[in-house]
């Protein structure tokens, strides 16, 4: 019951002149005034109601604090945060960095207003930066990722409104954030975790891209990596990764909802921009994705690889997981140059931290449905048939999945010559499966054709790594081999078909292209055989040279 009646003391202490006194000992007295007032709300106070009423204090005490000289406003704004429960600071970061645009923000095309505005944004980020420097890495990690948490959840929220009905999301929005967080039953638990932002729905836009922004700022702050490198424990490594992760789930998400905003408006030229709130995604999924690109250069081979691998899992959403593989496999070629600039032997010591992604990518590319169907609807168990590709894994992915396959062999296949192999005759297993069952004349040459390609390049890779070691594949790879280029070259013929260039390319004008890159891939295996295992290829080479000629 006390609680509430500290508010009207800090309104006044906001509003009051003496605030702005010189005197140093005036400026003590409210420092221990405000301390001594604030400390209740860290003792015997729900969390979530404990930040509800923080909130109303900060909401009071920043806006005041622009009175107050500079060298005093950090001092003072740290004793109320300090004073606060520890949600405070990511609130007062929050609240801070939504004022760079808000309502009383200088406008960049007043007169002065540029200059006016970069000195009104660098205040409030000095004076953010300001709270979260000083705390320990763990701490500061902690901020930054309930600062991310309230990006998600606007996101969130936001979709829930959209999808119930596409017109009028905010008004929706505006109804149901004015009751508080006693008209929500989940709310209070979410203020608690960090989920609900602290400024309100009207605000609802460009304090995203500004919160982004901080985030991605902080992240390169020197102070913070200096932080890090003087608490490398377990517990704060482990903090980083969960950072990580959370900020590459945003960034997926971001992505997805601008790409959703996109084609609402090709679909619908009617659509009210103004109160469509995706499109301002754009920008907040290109800082985040800024800041995912810092935090993986901070986070260690072995940890990058335990967050972005179950993100390639099977229950993951396909977006995030499209992105997910993107990124394993730029981190691949990253890792290809620096042994190349090194002048490192790529499959020497070094690479087991990266052969940790192989189960995940082999998910991927072996995933199939319980009955072998098409479109699985279930998880219920059926009858088993011969093991098929899974669309739920798309084309585009598996074929992600093989390239970085490759990438991998080229750096691991030599230290771990046995899983290679098994990985080779996996891969042509699946090879001589699909071929075999595929119902189309040509096998294969249907819609998995642009996976042949890179299975077989990965193949080859795998044989020009291991060397003799590969001779068990020689068996299945031969025929394999044989029957991808009488097919291929069947298809990729030209003969009665329309021409591949031009603008009546067809489906099958598609297939005939995807079918000519088959032929090299198979060709250019044929050759790494040659070089790695020239003795052993002989029998073959009386079906095979007519078909290289």
């Amino acid at each position: 019951a006390v609680i509430p009646c500290l508010i009207p003391v800090v309104e006044f202490l906001g509003e009051s002149p003496v605030l702005t006194a010189t005197d140093g000992h005036t400026f003590v007295v409210i420092h221990q005034t405000l301390s001594a007032l604030l400390t209740p709300l860290r003792q015997g106070v729900a969390a979530a109601k404990g930040r509800e009423r923080a909130r109303e204090v900060l909401k009071v005490v920043l806006p005041a604090a622009w009175r107050l000289p500079p060298a005093r406003r950090l001092t003072l704004v740290s004793a109320v945060v300090n004073a606060l429960p520890s949600s405070a600071v990511p609130d007062a970061v929050c609240l801070l960095m939504a004022s760079c645009g808000g309502k009383d923000a200088p406008k960049g095309d007043d007169e002065d207003g540029g200059e006016k505005q970069e000195v009104w944004v660098a205040d409030r980020m000095d004076l953010a930066q300001g709270l979260v420097a000083p705390l320990a890495a763990r701490q500061q990690i902690e901020a930054l990722l309930s600062l991310i948490n309230m990006l998600t959840h606007v996101s969130s929220s936001s979709k829930a409104a959209a999808d119930s009905k596409h017109s009028k999301p905010s008004a929706r929005k505006r109804r149901s954030s004015k009751g508080g967080a006693d008209d929500d039953g989940d709310s209070e638990e979410k203020e608690g975790e960090g989920g609900m932002p602290p400024v309100g729905a009207e605000e609802d836009g460009e304090w995203r891209q500004w919160v982004a922004w901080f985030v991605n700022e902080h992240l390169q702050d020197e102070r913070f990596h200096n932080a890090l490198a003087n608490a490398a424990t377990p517990d704060a490594e482990e903090a980083l990764r969960a950072l990580f992760a959370r900020a590459f789930e945003a960034y997926a998400e971001a992505v997805e909802k601008t790409e959703e905003h996109t084609e609402g408006v090709e679909k619908d030229s009617d659509m009210d921009l103004e109160k469509e709130p995706s499109d301002a995604w754009g920008e907040v999924g290109e800082i985040l994705g800024d800041a995912t690109e810092t935090l993986r250069s901070l986070v260690s081979p072995e940890a990058l690889c335990d967050t972005l691998g179950p993100m390639l899992g099977e229950k993951a959403k396909e977006g995030l997981r499209g992105r997910a593989l993107d990124l394993v496999a730029r981190t691949l070629e990253e890792e290809e140059e620096a042994a190349e600039t090194k002048a490192a032997a790529p499959s020497g010591g070094g690479g087991s931290a990266f052969a940790g992604y192989l189960p995940y990518l082999e998910s991927i590319v072996f995933s199939t449905t319980e009955d072998g169907s098409k479109t699985p609807t279930t998880r219920r168990r059926k009858k088993k048939d011969k093991a098929q590709p899974n669309p739920r894994a798309s084309t585009a992915h598996r074929r992600m999945a093989l390239l970085s396959m490759d990438a991998l062999a080229r750096r691991c296949a030599r230290a771990e010559t046995e899983r290679f192999v098994a990985l080779a005759q996996r891969l042509l297993a699946l090879l001589a499966s699909a071929s075999a069952s595929a119902s189309a004349p040509g096998g294969l040459l249907g819609v998995e054709m642009g996976l042949v390609s890179p299975l077989l390049l990965c193949v080859a890779t795998v044989v020009a790594e291991v060397g003799h070691h590969a001779l068990p594949l020689l068996p299945t790879l031969m025929p394999a081999l044989l029957k991808t280029l009488t097919t291929a070259l069947n298809k990729a013929n030209p003969t009665d078909k329309k021409s591949l260039r031009g603008k009546g390319e067809t489906k099958e004008d598609s297939g005939m292209g995807e079918a000519m890159i088959a032929v090299l891939a198979a060709m250019a295996c044929v050759e790494t055989l040659g070089k790695a295992l020239p003795k052993f290829i002989a029998p073959a080479l009386e079906k095979l040279l007519p078909l290289l000629l």
